[in-house]
C-alpha cells in the first residue's frame, strides 16, 4: 500500500519538473521576442531619428514616439522627392496617424523606386557628364540624412528642384 504512495509522489515531482522547464523555457522565449520587437522599435528610432520617452521596456512595451525637427526634415526632403518622381511613394496617412513602422515599411518598399529614380536623374540631367555613373548618388541617405556629398549631388538635386 506504501509503495504506489511513493511511487505516486515521483510522478507528481517529475511531473512537476517537467512543468516549471516547460514555463521556464516559454517565459526565456517571450523575452527573447520582446526584445525582438523593442529592438524593432529602436530601429525605427533610429531610422527616424524621432524622439522617444521610455516609460517600460516590459511588456507591454510603454514608449511614447514623436517626431523631432530631424524627423520633420526627413519628411519634408521624402516628400519633396516623391512630389517631383511619382514612382517614390510618400505614406501620408501613415505620417498622419503617426504609424512609424507603417513608415519604415514604406521607405523600405521604396528603395527600388530610389534606385529607378536615380537612373532615371542620371540620364535627365544636364550637370552630369554623360560618362559619369551614379554611384554618388543615393536619394536614401539624402531623404534620411540629408547627405550631399557625392560629385554632382547637389547640382543635380537643385536640377531637379529637390533641393
Amino acid at each position: 500500500m506504501i509503495g504506489w504512495k511513493k511511487r505516486l509522489l515521483q510522478i507528481i515531482a517529475i511531473i512537476a519538473v517537467v512543468l516549471l522547464l516547460l514555463f521556464y523555457d516559454f517565459k526565456a522565449l517571450q523575452k527573447e521576442e520582446e526584445q525582438v520587437k523593442l529592438g524593432a522599435i529602436q530601429n525605427v528610432i533610429e531610422l527616424f531619428q524621432l524622439d522617444a520617452i521610455y516609460y517600460s521596456v516590459d511588456s507591454p512595451f510603454d514608449i511614447d514616439l514623436s517626431p523631432s525637427e530631424s524627423t520633420k526634415a526627413i519628411l519634408a526632403r521624402w516628400k519633396a522627392v516623391s512630389e517631383v518622381f511619382p514612382q517614390v511613394s510618400y505614406p501620408k496617412e501613415a505620417i498622419d496617424q503617426e504609424d512609424w513602422v507603417q513608415m519604415e515599411e514604406s521607405f523600405k518598399s521604396n528603395l527600388s523606386a530610389l534606385e529607378g529614380v536615380v537612373e532615371e536623374m542620371h540620364e535627365k540631367a544636364e550637370s552630369v557628364p554623360t560618362d559619369e555613373f551614379p554611384y554618388w548618388l543615393d536619394l536614401g541617405e539624402y531623404i534620411l540624412y540629408n547627405y550631399k556629398g557625392g560629385k554632382y549631388m547637389k547640382e543635380v538635386l537643385e536640377e531637379f528642384g529637390i533641393e
